[in-house]
């Protein structure tokens, strides 16, 4: 008989509104606006909004802005 093991992906883990907010440490009304305007990626499922870990990290990583050098 083999053995199922069940594995935590990231890439695959989907969060509600709440849990996204939590995670980006934003208000539920700032993800909501996000959604409204398209700029944040997400999927939407009749009326339930989800985001996809992996997919809010991206999110999060381009807006970083880079230090200023002096020279």
């Amino acid at each position: 008989m083999t053995d199922i093991k069940i594995v935590k992906n990231d890439d695959c883990e989907f969060l509600n509104v709440s849990q996204a907010a939590s995670f980006l440490g934003v208000t539920t009304s700032s993800i909501y606006s996000w959604t409204m305007r398209k700029a944040v990626p997400h999927y939407k499922l009749g009326k339930l909004l989800k985001f996809r870990k992996s997919e809010l990290i991206k999110f999060m990583e381009n807006k970083k802005i880079e230090q200023y050098e002096n020279r």
